[in-house]
């Protein structure tokens, strides 16, 4: 459905919704390792990344998901060192900003 909202477009609410009785975990919507970090600092628990991985996949195998995953986490360390935060313990709502969110405090 191309006029909804996509899985990161909610995870706020969704993390709000559970309040911390169950664990939250975003499937959907993970390109970059910004996009990670947003996840976290939104609430998530996991994230999964199951389509870049196939882009790995397809044409180079187990190899070419490996090097996915580690373009992924390079790109997630650096965005940590950008945002100042040593390790995702660090992470809070504060440090990402999502157009149209009343959840996320300002």
């Amino acid at each position: 459905m191309d006029f909804s909202r996509g899985a990161p477009d909610v995870l706020a609410e969704v993390v709000d919704a559970a309040a911390g009785r169950c664990s939250v975990v975003l499937d959907g919507g993970v390109r970059h390792g910004a996009d990670i970090a947003k996840a976290l600092c939104l609430g998530a628990d996991a994230v999964m990344v199951g389509r870049p991985a196939l882009w790995g996949l397809a044409p180079s195998g187990a190899a070419g998901v490996a090097d996915v995953l580690r373009l992924l986490m390079g790109k997630f360390e650096e965005v940590m060192a950008l945002m100042g935060a040593p390790t995702v313990a660090h992470f809070e709502r504060s440090g990402v900003f999502v157009p149209g969110c009343a959840h996320v405090p300002g």
